[in-house]
């Protein structure tokens, strides 16, 4: 089956590759009967929700599989060669040289214990037969095309002294040590903030440029896949089920799966409405199917859908003489298909449900349910043999904010500026160093213990990492149980099954553990545990940041509505705007330890004041087929909240900083009832 017409000179093609994993279940074909192709120069897109085969594709076409794993069968051509029949020793050779991976999280990636220039170093001798000061040179020439600053002291930096950013530089330099002519990006800004992101993107984008690489990008991201991709795959159960060009793809997804991950993303215009999300779970790849492996979660699937295995069809999409073609695995699109129900095929999106009906509490109470002022939380730095404080991290560095109940408050920051501090502080789980914190007009940071301990059950967190943030020893329901036995609450049992009702969980399910649950699930259970307590006031710390969008959008549709129905305040800690603008009602922007910008969303989104609210919303990747947007680069990297710069803490880095800037940290600014900035620019 060939998926494209002519997109410049073949560099890899993958004919229908399998691999599988031995476990206990059985047999999981991670990867099963995967085809496809990358152009010199190209960036094809595999796109997919975790656990779908992405990455498992780009260990294979590397041939670093876990000691569980084998190729079962396909065959992988990389300039004319086939690598599955190549002996080990050569292809090592072939790694680092001829192609490169770039693995998602580069903390654990990068070896600790050696500095940045040892690792660049190693990729050099083996592969350029690079040593000494020649080498040397070439890993700062490295460095220097990464964008990091003062490349030479940083080769004598290890990981650990680096930023997140910093790291991922470091190991797309490492990649790039071999010159090689194919490039596997798996996840490379997952961890990373969106401004440090766009950084990663425009640095990969350029870099492929210049050297001409082919390029495989691993990423469940659709606004990262429209930034750099110039075809997609979309994989589900191991398997793609469709290819096209990014403009065809992005305009009219064919495959009902495509279909719903768009469908399933928060958007300005979804307000308001329920997301789509996808009903059932991914099936079991250990499971031999004989059929079509979305049909159980389709809601377009008919009864040849279970018995037979969807065959691939060649649909005419997008602008005429557009490059490669838009293939699907699907029976909606065979002719018979066509013939007996066009007009399913022709519904591409239907439109979301409307939660309009739903109930809803008053917006506008008269007096606000929380109340922060000049918050602040300083960490000593203790030094010397006797432990004498020499200094302050200045997390939190005089925080004001208001939250109204059945409102939500997204606080919004690059990692670092003090968001989780600021949000754990205001629930008296850190003891703030100043400032006040007023819950329903009580000071709490002045409260008995006795009355802050009654307290707990209306102000409740739902933590970044469900998986951390419970017991692994513990069933869920004793998990849910607990808070509800400290308060002394009544009827727990039927109590706990009501809940997991509400959230879309079986009450049969409270006998299990937190490992047997999904990511999305676990955090249900995280959520349930807050609101078994019958909060007013809820703190969700990045609840959706490690989700699938699909799940993203179940965690989202759910918050959404116990809201409507209980008029829940949350003061939503996120840097994922997509979802700000989808669920925020009002929006604080921080930057290291202070809020610099406030006001409703739509005010903040659409006209951003303050520069760093500017360079942050201009960062966020949008679904845009053409892949293009105006960057806000800033300089530099976020200075230590140890150290401060003088005056505007974000002066060294503005694009529009004046003398002033130095001199004096900006006064607030009101620009309207509800909105207020801090910039010289606006006094």
């Amino acid at each position: 089956m060939s998926l494209r017409k002519d997109a410049g000179p073949g560099l890899l093609k993958v004919e229908s590759l399998r691999a599988f994993l031995a476990s206990a279940a059985g047999t999981v074909r991670a990867v099963d009967g995967v085809s496809f192709e990358v152009g010199a120069g190209e960036t094809f897109a595999l796109l997919g929700e975790s656990g779908c085969g992405k990455s498992m594709t780009a260990l294979s076409l590397m041939r670093l599989l876990p000691d569980a794993g084998r190729i079962a069968g396909g065959q992988v051509w990389l300039n004319g060669r086939d690598l599955l029949a190549l002996p080990e020793a050569q292809m090592r050779e072939v790694r680092g040289r001829e192609m490169a991976m770039i693995f998602q999280e580069p903390a654990t990636s990068l070896n600790p214990v050696l500095t940045v220039g040892a690792q660049i170093g190693e990729v050099l001798r083996r592969h350029a037969d690079l040593h000494g000061e020649a080498a040397v040179a070439r890993a700062r020439g490295l460095l220097d095309a990464v964008g990091i600053p003062d490349a030479a002291r940083r080769l004598e930096e290890y990981p650990f002294q680096l930023s997140g950013g910093m790291k991922q530089r470091v190991m797309i330099a490492i990649a790039l040590a071999g010159d090689p002519a194919l490039l596997i990006a798996d996840e490379p800004t997952t961890a990373l903030d969106v401004t440090i992101q766009a950084q990663v993107l425009a640095l990969l984008g350029a870099l492929q440029r210049q050297r001409g690489m082919g390029m495989l990008l691993i990423s469940h991201d659709l606004g990262i896949v429209g930034e750099l991709a110039r075809r997609v795959g979309v994989m589900y159960a191991g398997e793609l089920v469709e290819v096209a060009s990014r403009a065809a793809f992005f305009a009219t997804p064919l495959h009902p799966y495509s279909q719903k991950l768009f469908a399933a993303l928060p958007r300005p215009e979804r307000r308001g409405s329920a997301l789509e999300t996808i009903a059932g779970s991914v099936p079991p790849l250990t499971a031999v199917f004989s059929g079509c492996r979305f049909a159980a979660r389709c809601p377009r699937a008919w009864a040849r859908c279970e018995k037979e295995i969807p065959a691939w069809h060649e649909m005419k999409t997008g602008a005429e003489g557009e490059e490669g073609a838009h293939a699907v695995r699907c029976h909606l699109y065979d002719n018979a298909a066509r013939e007996a129900n066009p007009s399913a095929v022709s519904t591409i999106l239907a439109e979301t449900p409307s939660l309009a009906g739903a109930a809803r509490h008053d917006m506008a109470d008269a007096a606000p349910l929380l109340e922060a002022a000049d918050l602040k939380v300083h960490f000593p730095i203790r030094r010397g043999f006797f432990r004498r404080v020499a200094g302050q991290v200045r997390a939190v560095d005089g925080v004001s904010l208001q939250l109204n109940a059945g409102r939500t408050l997204a606080l919004v920051g690059e990692s670092g500026c003090g968001k989780t501090t600021a949000g754990k502080a205001i629930l008296q789980l850190l003891k703030p160093t100043a400032g006040s914190v007023r819950y329903r007009g009580e000071e709490l940071a002045t409260l008995p213990a006795a009355r802050l301990r009654c307290l707990r059950g209306e102000m409740q967190i739902v933590f970044q990492d469900p998986y951390a943030s419970l017991d692994p020893r513990m069933r869920v329901g004793d998990i849910i149980e607990e808070g509800m036995a400290a308060l002394g609450a009544a009827e727990r049992e039927r109590r706990v099954a009501e809940l997991l009702e509400r959230v879309g969980l079986s009450p049969a399910m409270r006998e299990r553990y937190p490992h047997e649950f999904s990511g999305g699930q676990r955090q249900r259970i995280a959520i349930t545990r807050a609101l078994a307590v019958e909060p007013r006031l809820l703190v969700c710390d990045e609840p959706t940041s490690a989700l699938d969008v699909s799940v993203q959008a179940q965690i989202l549709n759910l918050l959404k509505t116990l809201q409507d129905e209980l008029g829940l305040a949350y003061l939503f800690i996120t840097h994922n705007i997509a979802v700000v603008e989808y669920l925020a009602h009002e929006v604080a922007v921080m930057y290291l330890g202070r809020i610099v910008e406030r006001g409703a969303v739509g005010d903040i989104l659409r006209q951003p004041k303050h520069p760093y609210t500017e360079a942050l919303l201009s960062a966020v990747p949008r679904l845009d087929a053409e892949g293009r947007r105006e960057v806000i680069v800033l300089k530099g990297e976020t200075p230590s909240p140890a150290n401060p710069p003088p005056g505007c803490h974000f002066y060294p880095r503005c694009p529009q900083a004046m003398p002033r800037c130095a001199a004096a940290y900006p006064p607030e600014t009101r620009l309207g009832p509800s909105r207020s900035v801090r910039c010289f620019l606006y006094d």
